[in-house]
This record gives structure tokens, C-alpha cells and sequence, in this order.
């Protein structure tokens, strides 16, 4: 899978990320319960790291793409994946949530966004030859 494509995905990601957060907004204006109890409005504004990574990325900005990329790496599997987790298995902890399905929903959009940040590791050519550079 080409670069370009793993960025794509990596917008297609965010995308997916901030409508779940959108529709969780969207229901607590309609009176409803939000998706997940939290703040989707500070959720939308970290997300716009990713879109802030995909630009480096498309630059060849290799050291803001370094340093933002590695924040993510540690950042969503600790903030956006561990405690989804964790509430299915506490089932106290699953009370934040509007139906158990949110949480697994959660889970896969948050699971799939991490696997394209570590593509975008591996694929990055300016990463790739970063390597090539300290081998030699």
C-alpha cells in the first residue's frame, strides 16, 4: 500500500472519529444521551492532529510528522482504546456508554485509526530512509 493511500486512510480515519463525536453532540442538543460521556468537542480538537500528521506526511515534513506521529502512537491506544476496553470488561464502567455496541464501535474506529498510524510509520519513505542512513 502506497504512502499517499495510507494518508488518505489516515483523513478517512478522522473523518470517521469526529462524525461519531459529531452525532454524540447531535444527540445531547436533541435531549438525548451522548454516545459516550466525555468531551467530543476536546475529542474533535485532538483529532486534528491526524489531520495536521497527514499534511506533514504529504509534505515529507519529516520531523512535526516524527514527533506528532509518536504522540499518537502512545496517545490513542492509552486515551482512545485501553478504556473502551476496559469498560466491557468492568461492566460498572460500561454505564458511560448508550448501548454496549457504542463501545465496541469505539473500540473499531480507534483500533483502525492505530493501525494506520503505524503503517504511515512504516510506509513513510522519509522514514525509510532516515533508516537507511543510521544503518550505514
Amino acid at each position: 500500500m502506497s504512502f499517499k493511500k495510507i494518508l488518505q486512510l489516515m483523513v478517512g480515519y478522522y473523518a470517521v472519529a469526529v462524525g461519531f463525536n459529531l452525532v454524540s453532540i447531535a444527540r445531547v442538543q436533541m435531549g438525548d444521551s451522548p454516545l459516550i460521556h466525555g468531551n467530543p468537542v476536546l475529542s474533535i480538537i485532538l483529532l486534528s492532529l491526524y489531520l495536521v500528521l497527514a499534511y506533514c506526511g504529504h509534505k515529507h515534513w519529516r520531523w512535526p510528522f516524527i514527533g506528532i506521529g509518536m504522540f499518537g502512537l502512545f496517545a490513542l491506544p492509552v486515551r482512545g482504546i485501553v478504556p473502551h476496553i476496559q469498560a466491557l470488561l468492568d461492566p460498572t464502567l460500561l454505564t458511560i456508554y448508550s448501548s454496549e455496541s457504542v463501545a465496541w464501535i469505539a473500540i473499531t474506529i480507534n483500533c483502525f485509526g492505530f493501525v494506520v498510524l503505524a503503517l504511515s510509520f512504516y510506509r513513510a519513505p522519509f522514514i525509510r530512509n532516515l533508516r537507511k542512513h543510521y544503518e550505514n
